[in-house]
């Protein structure tokens, strides 16, 4: 309305391109460990891949150079919140640094009866 386009919901109080341009307020004290919701290291697999990517400056394939499908790869292991135990690595080095390459080779091999 704020527009004065008509609303197709009248639940609404805005037009569609209204509440795209509608930013809310968003108190800055609230990031990182201020959130009421951080979780520390005891954060998922996802959520902390998320982290690092928002956190971690994209460099090319640390093994091979590459810059295609750039990846974060855990280094230790272990999974903590330290952004210095990740690496960037292409799709093909991490597969192949982590192990699973292996395994599709033996699923492959499994599925077409060669075992």
């Amino acid at each position: 309305m704020e527009c004065g386009k008509k609303l197709k919901d009248y639940r609404s109080k805005r037009c569609r391109s209204c509440w795209r341009n509608f930013t809310p307020c968003f108190d800055k004290k609230q990031i990182g460990d201020k959130n009421i919701n951080w979780k520390g290291d005891n954060v998922s697999y996802r959520s902390l891949h998320k982290w690092v990517n928002r956190n971690k400056k994209k460099t090319p394939c640390v093994l091979c150079g590459s810059n295609k499908k750039i990846q974060a790869s855990n280094i230790s292991g272990e999974y903590k919140r330290d952004i210095n135990d990740f690496e960037w690595l292409c799709s093909y080095c991490h597969v192949r640094k982590d192990g699973t390459i292996n395994n599709l080779n033996y699923k492959r091999r499994t599925k077409n009866g060669r075992n």
